[in-house]
């Protein structure tokens, strides 16, 4: 198992809730969102977009093998899911996509590629709160 040190001051579930509606209504709202994807496109919201996810995922010289179990990949802070997607997609990867924000996150449930939604699971929730099975 993983461990960790949680940092948060107050790591409460109303305190966690409070942070949701936060970045919800301001930092992560639908235009601000929309104004990221415009800059760095459709499912990024991060410097580099689609080129620098390629990029960096090409570095870890990831194998799709058929016949094998799906690459299981944990998407901390996925926001709108370009990059969770994009191993879904690329490699087969069984993702779990993992966003504070409830508007990034319902935006990408409603964006997954049908293709991949069977691969793409969307959980809401702080990373330093949620148990993890190993490997994940």
């Amino acid at each position: 198992m993983a461990h960790h040190t949680n940092l948060k001051k107050d790591s409460t579930e109303g305190a966690e809730k409070d942070m949701q509606k936060f970045l919800s209504s301001s930092q992560y709202d639908y235009s601000n969102i929309f104004m990221y994807e415009r800059c760095f496109g459709q499912g990024f919201m991060s410097a580099g977009g689609l080129d620098t996810t390629a990029e960096y995922i090409s570095m870890l010289n990831l194998k799709r093998s058929e016949g094998s179990p799906p690459l299981k990949v944990l998407d901390v802070g996925s926001g709108v899911c370009g990059s969770a997607f994009y191993l879904a997609l690329t490699f087969g990867a069984s993702v779990t996509a993992l966003d504070l924000s409830t508007t990034t996150t319902s935006l990408a449930k409603r964006r997954v590629p049908p293709e991949i939604s069977h691969l793409v699971t969307f959980e809401l929730g702080d990373a330093l709160d949620m148990e993890y099975e190993d490997c994940t």
